[in-house]
């Protein structure tokens, strides 16, 4: 698995949960706690 720049990563995670928001079947506060868990993973460097 190659190494992405984080930026990249976020970007693409930011583009599926957009997606997820778009389907119905997700539940918003469960997609919300998963971009935080990211927010402070990435600001844990």
């Amino acid at each position: 698995m190659t190494q992405q720049p984080t930026e990249t990563r976020v970007e693409g995670t930011l583009e599926g949960v957009s997606a997820l928001l778009v389907d119905d079947e997700f539940d918003t506060l469960e997609v919300l706690g998963t971009m935080l868990r990211l927010e402070e993973r990435r600001c844990s460097r």
